[in-house]
């Protein structure tokens, strides 16, 4: 197993934050979305997970339901997976199809009236599924000690995450499906965000680019780009080494990290309703890589999310 290529991966998983707040337009041509979903009405998307580890491509469709809900203090969304959400981090590993069915289940998430998402309902429940459903398949007979001990730590590092931190994992690849909530934004004016990318290992501060390209027979198109500085996705893989490999000398990481620095760009881009900011389409990839001509590393994830109904 290539625990570098492993952790590259998993932390590309924890890339994009559950929300944008871009609060500090003052552009005086301003487009209002606001958020304001059908409730009692599920919504069917189709969600295509792609991801590229060293010219192995993977792809993984599921069905996702969400329905909102009115609650006195903002709504309630109900999710329904046909697959499980966000367990195809390490595709090629035993077990994964068992620990999918074994997580599948439906959960809700707590959305403001804004259209923020801000807790999970039941979450140590949720926790606890995930937790039982790794150590069952870690303790099969054809997974080998590394990379069970290896998932174990990273379940642990979800464990012991707050809150919030808990909501990114749950919300992975998905959370995108609630909009982006109520946002004011000037039509062709790049606005600059800054936001604490998600990790199981730490938050990488960034700045993030938001800019309303233009609007299509009632559906706002919006663009989102960021890079990562690489010295602080270098400090965030050694902390993830230290927790997934221990045995890996610190100095020599350090070292190989110093000699190939890791970059990550992210881009994404938003299909919005103008009338209820409910999502009509939604495209992300992000690609991490190394600069080693000898030994390159590179990650590339995709989503793709596209209502049905």
């Amino acid at each position: 197993m290539n625990i570098f290529l492993a952790t590259l991966a998993a932390l590309s998983l924890f890339a994009t934050p559950a929300s944008y707040s871009p609060d500090e337009a003052n552009n005086e041509s301003l487009v209002h979305i606001p958020f304001d979903p059908p409730v009692n009405q599920p919504i069917r998307y189709m969600v295509e997970e792609i991801r590229d580890r060293q010219g192995t491509e993977t792809r993984n469709g599921s069905i996702v339901t969400v329905e909102f809900q009115a609650t006195e203090d903002g709504y309630r969304a109900d999710f329904v997976h046909s697959e499980a959400p966000g367990m195809d981090f390490l595709p090629d590993l035993p077990g994964m199809d068992r620990l999918s069915e074994l997580v599948r289940q439906p959960y809700s998430v707590r959305v403001s009236p804004a259209g923020e998402i801000i807790a999970l309902e039941d979450e140590e429940r949720l926790i606890d599924r995930l937790s039982s459903a790794m150590d069952e398949i870690t303790t099969g007979a054809d997974m080998p000690v590394e990379v069970a001990e290896a998932l174990r730590a990273y379940v642990q590092r979800v464990r012991d995450m707050p809150t919030q931190g808990r909501l990114e994992f749950i919300m992975q690849g998905v959370a995108p499906i609630v909009g982006l909530g109520d946002v004011e934004l000037g039509l062709g004016e790049a606005l600059s965000v800054p936001i604490d990318l998600p990790t199981p290992f730490g938050p990488i501060p960034v700045t993030a680019d938001l800019s309303l390209e233009n609007i299509v027979d009632g559906v706002a198109l919006v663009t989102v780009r960021l890079n990562v500085p690489s010295d602080e996705f270098r400090t965030i893989v050694l902390n993830a080494i230290e927790q997934l490999a221990p045995s890996i000398p610190a100095a020599d990481m350090q070292r190989a990290l110093t000699e190939n620095p890791i970059s990550m760009m992210i881009s994404e881009t938003y299909y919005i309703s103008v009338d209820h900011g409910t999502l009509v389409r939604y495209e992300r990839e992000k690609v991490a890589s190394t600069e080693a001509a000898a030994n390159p590393v590179a990650t590339r994830d995709a989503v793709v999310i596209v209502r049905l109904d």
